[in-house]
């Protein structure tokens, strides 16, 4: 059977039935029910393309055509099925034994819960992770050691936890659709931003090292929500940089959009904008920032950075008092007959001066 990859499109020939289905090319996991059938019967001689360059209708953003990689799908397949099959003779000859028995690689939840643990492991950070409708994913110790345009999309009702990872990208995080996701410590190296979020959708971030933009950074936002968003950073340490620190932007909230940023540590110069119903709420020690707040938004907690004022007063011309040129260029007494100099003339009076020395 040749499905189509959620994710990237890319065709995939699954043999068995497993309830997920890991892509040979993106390494995206996905519910097998959720891919798209292109043939029932895998064709005679079919054989996978070497290369797959998404089309632009799905959301993965790449530079260069993605390999196959066979190995990535079959291991998932042999690991996945060497584990089900067991639980599935062991509910044959009686659940109740088989709850008592221990059981150290299957968490004590429903089926459903069951099955998303399995696909927990494969997202090794190389690829954009998509978590879709219904899906339910825990990703632990995962270090990313390239960036990525775009490390996260989480749609509809997924629900995500993230725990102890290391995530860089040029976006982190783009939700919609009622998505649940919450990262627990960890770092976070955002090159523009660390979240895109919409439509009612929920984020927490506790406990994590934050940097957001650079010093050679143009457009920098980093938390950027609207329709009912709610985001929730609490006790991390946020490092903001610019090209132009002016145009840096922390937090901007549209639409009843809502931001807390619960105690933790704020370096660098950034703005808060907030518009319509929106809410930035700062609970612990005032954070200074530019605040630019529209419409019946509300902003809490911050000190507000204002512009620097130019000092007032011109500086003192030459000759004029408290000048230390004065007492060179400034009018000369005379010193004999023939210097009739008025004191305002300063030529007159330096050459009389010179010519009596």
């Amino acid at each position: 059977m040749i499905l189509e990859c959620s994710h990237c499109g890319a065709p995939l020939d699954v043999g068995g039935r497993s309830p997920f289905t890991r892509c040979n090319y993106c390494g995206r996991t996905s519910r097998t029910s959720a891919c798209k059938t292109q043939h029932r019967v895998t064709p005679q001689g079919w054989a996978p393309p070497q290369q797959w360059l998404p089309p632009p209708q799905f959301t993965v953003h790449v530079i260069q055509p993605l390999p196959y990689k066979k190995a990535s799908g079959a291991i998932g397949c042999i690991i996945f099925v060497s584990v089900m099959l067991p639980l599935i003779i062991a509910g044959a000859a009686g659940f109740a034994i088989w709850a008592a028995a221990p059981r150290a690689s299957v968490p004590d939840a429903p089926a459903g819960d069951d099955d998303e643990a399995e696909a927990e492991p494969a997202w090794d950070g190389t690829s954009t992770l998509r978590c879709s409708a219904g899906d339910r994913l825990q990703v632990s110790g995962v270090t990313m050691k390239a960036a990525l345009p775009e490390v996260i999309v989480a749609e509809s009702n997924c629900v995500l936890e993230i725990t102890d990872s290391e995530l860089r990208g040029d976006v982190i995080i783009t939700m919609s659709g009622t998505a649940r996701v919450t990262i627990r410590r960890g770092e976070i190296v955002a090159g523009r931003t660390v979240a895109k979020a919409s439509s009612s959708s929920k984020l927490e971030v506790d406990g994590a090292k934050i940097t957001l933009g650079a010093k050679n950074a143009d457009g920098v936002v980093g938390i950027e929500v609207t329709s009912s968003v709610d985001v929730t950073v609490s006790g991390a340490s946020v490092t903001v940089a610019a090209r132009d620190p002016s145009k840096a932007v922390l937090v901007d909230a549209t639409s009843r959009g809502r931001v807390r940023l619960v105690d933790g540590t704020y370096a660098g110069e950034f703005t808060i904008k907030a518009d319509g119903s929106s809410e930035v709420r700062r609970e612990g020690p005032p954070v200074e920032a530019r605040l630019e707040v529209r419409s019946a938004a509300k902003v809490s907690g911050f000190k507000e950075r204002h512009k620097a004022k130019p000092q007032k007063g011109a500086p003192a011309r030459p000759g004029a008092p408290g000048d230390p040129l004065a007492p060179a260029f400034g009018p000369q007494p005379s010193k004999g007959p023939g210097c009739g100099c008025a004191p305002s003339d300063l030529a007159c009076n330096m050459k009389c001066s010179a010519g009596k020395k």
